[in-house]
């Protein structure tokens, strides 16, 4: 099952100017990364979760994110992605925690 988002507040780690970049088919490549990462099980002493996505229109386009960080009993998660667009490396993180409906957000 995928994660439910808050509109506005996931979608995927890249910028608005960066995410732009991307067609709509990449857009749902990379949301779907994330989404599937946030849902990810984290079991105690095994590697943390890790996603990865390619453009299904240029194999030079393409992501990783990874969750560096688990915090408050497993309802936050600090994510870093790495993603090629165009040929720019772009880089950033964000965390994201999961609220009382279900929902994972993007916190400020």
């Amino acid at each position: 099952m995928l994660a439910r988002c808050s509109a506005g507040n996931m979608g995927g780690l890249l910028t608005n100017h960066a995410a732009h970049r991307l067609s709509a088919a990449e857009r749902w490549r990379q949301n779907t990364a994330h989404r599937r990462l946030l849902e990810a099980p984290v079991e105690p002493d095994a590697p943390l979760p890790q996603r990865r996505w390619v453009s299904p229109e240029d194999p030079t386009t393409r992501g990783t994110a990874e969750v560096l960080v688990v915090t408050d009993g497993g309802q936050c998660r600090t994510i870093r992605e790495i993603a090629y667009v165009r040929g720019e490396e772009l880089r950033q993180e964000a965390r994201f925690c999961r609220g009382e409906n279900g929902q994972w957000t993007r916190q400020a």
